[in-house]
């Protein structure tokens, strides 16, 4: 852990309860939001203001445990930038965003979906006539 921190790397945890996060070594605090998901399956069930919510609440615990701890919100509902801007302005300690989903899945599948239908929208033009 100290080489990680001398090497500037972050050792996030991203589940449990709050006060878990003050374990030695450990930076950063993620709040567990669910899954990145634009899609509206029905496993997404917390709102941006519930993300905020969860956020303020768990900083403020794990702020309480452990003052230099990087409060950073994660998952849920928030998969884009305009997402994590929203969490950004309504919560008191997050410091920033911790991207995985929204930053390779969700545009690789955005950027799929898109090319598939280019090719499913191209017409056969019959050239013996």
């Amino acid at each position: 852990m100290g080489e990680m921190r001398s090497a500037a790397m972050v050792t996030p945890p991203s589940s449990g309860c709050p006060k878990t996060f003050a374990a030695p070594g450990l930076q950063a605090q993620l709040p567990g939001s669910g899954f990145e998901d634009k899609r509206n399956r029905p496993f997404r069930k917390r709102t941006l203001d519930d993300c905020a919510a969860l956020v303020n609440e768990w900083g403020a615990a794990a702020l309480s445990e452990k003052p230099d701890a990087i409060i950073l919100v994660h998952g849920g509902p928030v998969a884009m930038p305009e997402d994590a801007e929203y969490i950004l302005k309504r919560t008191k300690n997050c410091q920033g965003f911790y991207g995985a989903s929204s930053m390779e899945r969700l545009p690789t599948e955005a950027a799929i979906i898109e090319q598939c239908r280019k090719f499913k929208s191209i017409r056969r033009v019959d050239r013996c006539s």
